[in-house]
């Protein structure tokens, strides 16, 4: 039982590895696809499965994740598109299983992302899955290119809660204040930096 245990701990830790490669890794080594398999022990019986697979474009990007349940029904499978810089700008969720996402995101099946010329991301898009606009995200930048406000509404254009984040004079945020729907302060972060 406990070279069973050992051995599974070795098995599982190296595949764990060996599936983390990093973009730039799965780019120079030309990966197009990865799948993860597990076995577990139970009961006595070893029971193998697919449990993730992965599909990689030539700059290494995922452009499509599927994450496979014991009995190998699909679990979430997620499909993303690239723009010409390597910025996500759409991504596609489909998730049969049964469990909540984060509150905010319940419903969020689609989602688009925009970019200004810098490569900053200014617009986050949610979509329910029959294509309606279920919450924006507007994120704004000072002339330095650090993000000083973000801006969530529904989809009918109802502030649902800002951010706006303060700079000292090297660029380091000093102030993170997050506000309601009624424009009510929530919570201030405040950061301090030793040199």
């Amino acid at each position: 039982m406990k070279k069973t245990f050992i051995f599974a701990l070795l098995l599982f830790s190296g595949m764990a590895a060996g599936h983390a490669q990093s973009k730039k890794e799965i780019k120079a080594l030309k990966i197009k696809t990865a799948t993860e398999t597990v076995t577990s022990w139970e009961s006595g019986k070893e029971v193998t499965w697919k449990s993730e697979y992965k599909a990689f474009d030539k700059e290494g990007n995922t452009t499509e994740q599927v994450d496979y349940n014991t009995d190998g029904s699909v679990k979430r499978k997620e499909l993303n598109k690239f723009n010409a810089k390597g910025d996500k700008a759409e991504e596609i969720i489909i998730d049969n299983s049964g469990t909540k996402k984060p509150e905010e995101d319940d419903k969020y099946k689609h989602a688009v992302y925009r970019y200004n010329a810098k490569g900053d991301e200014i617009e986050d898009l949610r979509y329910d899955e029959k294509g309606t606009l279920i919450r924006k995200t507007v994120t704004s930048y000072n002339s330095k290119g650090d993000k000083i406000m973000e801006i969530t509404t529904d989809g009918a254009g109802k502030v649902l809660k800002k951010v706006i984040n303060s700079y000292d004079n090297k660029g380091l945020r000093t102030e993170r204040s997050i506000y309601d729907a009624a424009d009510k302060l929530l919570k201030k972060h405040k950061f301090t930096y030793t040199y």
